[in-house]
């Protein structure tokens, strides 16, 4: 189980109850009212055309 409060205390940023964190492939987004639902956001395609 995902602990929601230690995720929030290491976001780098928290709008309107999404938590993103940083990661190797971009960010990691978790919706803090709903922790089963989490998205990544990255640039693998851009870094692959660069």
């Amino acid at each position: 189980m995902i602990n929601v409060k230690e995720v929030a205390d290491n976001a780098d940023l928290i709008v309107n109850g999404y938590a993103f964190t940083k990661c190797d492939l971009g960010y990691r987004v978790l919706n803090l009212n709903r922790p089963t639902k989490a998205a990544v956001f990255s640039n693998i395609h851009q870094r692959a055309l660069s």
